[in-house]
């Protein structure tokens, strides 16, 4: 008997279901989505259902975009929804809803990105129950806590981005130059390779705002221009010098 009853408590305890509250930035809104999780799921486990939700909650193109773009990253925050009656964010999900303007950073940020960063044998239940859809009183009406995703953009790393290909546009502009002992060669190599890094850098920019992502690249783009343009002056300076000589 002791063992049939060890059983079913273990049944119990695996068919424990949570809804972890989950609301993603798209388009402007702040979405709210439930994430099932059991009360038996590790670390690795949350974190790949989270990631799912993620995915689910986007569409193919910024799916591909953040792919392929190595400084848009997902951040986790603690935040809190604006009071709403329990009815309005029990039903038809995905569905809008106004977020706090005080929200902080999460540890989920870098279990995203390396799962091992998080616990593996984590009590879900207890820890996240704050966060979780619990059975409330018809017109309940308070302030709740959710996990809120967003797509950001990792300045250090575009930074990078923007000065190597700065610096490599530089390069071949001035090997190009050395190469046919031509300034119009050089600065038109040097031209073209920066033109494509900044159709690039456009591309990307329409690209983030097409799908929705809080980013604001108009300061880097400015950056970007008088870089560009200090850069270009200076080259055919050097170019100049030493063809003259």
């Amino acid at each position: 008997m002791s063992s049939s009853w060890e059983v079913e408590t273990e049944y119990q305890v695996e068919t424990t279901w949570i809804d972890l509250r989950v609301v993603m930035f798209h388009h402007g809104d702040y979405l709210l989505y439930h994430v099932p999780l059991r009360s038996s799921d590790e670390g690795i486990d949350v974190i790949l259902k989270l990631k799912r939700s993620l995915v689910a909650s986007r569409g193919w193109w910024t799916n591909t975009l953040m792919k392929v773009v190595p400084f848009l990253t997902p951040v986790v925050y603690n935040a809190t929804m604006c009071p709403v009656p329990i009815e309005a964010i029990s039903r038809d999900l995905p569905c809008i809803v106004d977020i706090g303007a005080e929200y902080r950073c999460h540890v989920l940020t870098k279990a995203l990105h390396n799962p091992r960063e998080f616990p593996i044998g984590c009590d879900f239940v207890s820890s996240y129950r704050r966060f979780s859809a619990l059975v409330e009183t018809p017109g309940t009406l308070r302030a709740r806590d959710v996990l809120l995703i967003r797509l950001e953009i990792d300045k250090l790393i575009l930074s990078a981005i923007i000065l190597l290909s700065i610096i490599l546009s530089i390069i071949c502009g001035v090997v190009a130059g050395f190469c046919w002992k031509s300034l119009d060669t050089g600065l038109g190599v040097f031209g073209a390779v920066i033109g494509v890094d900044g159709i690039v850098m456009g591309q990307l920019d329409n690209a983030s705002s097409f799908a929705g992502l809080p980013l604001d690249t108009g300061m880097a783009k400015y950056v970007y221009t008088r870089i560009h343009k200090k850069m270009q002056f200076r080259f055919r300076l050097c170019c100049t010098s030493y063809l003259g000589s």
